[in-house]
C-alpha cells in the first residue's frame, strides 16, 4: 500500500454571513460547488486525489469562543508527491469563483 498524503486547509467565515437560514443554506450551496469543481480539477483532470471533501461548519453564533467560529473547510487525499500542487490548484479554484474569474454556471445552480 503506498503512502497517502492528506491535505485540511480551513478558512474562517465572517459569522455576519450566516446570521439566518438563507445565508446559511447559500453558504452550504457554495461548498458543494466548490467541492465539484475540485474533484473535477483534482481527481478527474489531474488524476491527483482520491477523495475531495468541502463543508461548512456553522459554529455557534451565539458564543464569541474562537474554536466555536463558522469555519469552511477542504479535505482530500493524495499521493504525497502531488500534495504541494493539489493545494496550488485548491487555491487558484477558490480564487477564480470568489473574483468572478470562473462565476457559478447554469448547471451548478
Amino acid at each position: 500500500m503506498s503512502d497517502t498524503a492528506r491535505v485540511f486547509i480551513g478558512f474562517d467565515v465572517d459569522p455576519q454571513g450566516l446570521v439566518d437560514a438563507p445565508h446559511r443554506l447559500a453558504g452550504q450551496w457554495a461548498t458543494s460547488v466548490v467541492e465539484s469543481r475540485l474533484l473535477e480539477k483534482l481527481r478527474m483532470a489531474a488524476g491527483a486525489t482520491y477523495s475531495v471533501s468541502c463543508s461548512l461548519t456553522a459554529g455557534s453564533l451565539d458564543l464569541a469562543v474562537a474554536n466555536r467560529r463558522p469555519l469552511v473547510t477542504i479535505d482530500f487525499a493524495c499521493e504525497p508527491t502531488a500534495a504541494e500542487r493539489c493545494v496550488s490548484i485548491t487555491l487558484d479554484e477558490i480564487r477564480a469563483l470568489a473574483d468572478g474569474v470562473s462565476p457559478v454556471t447554469a448547471e451548478e445552480r
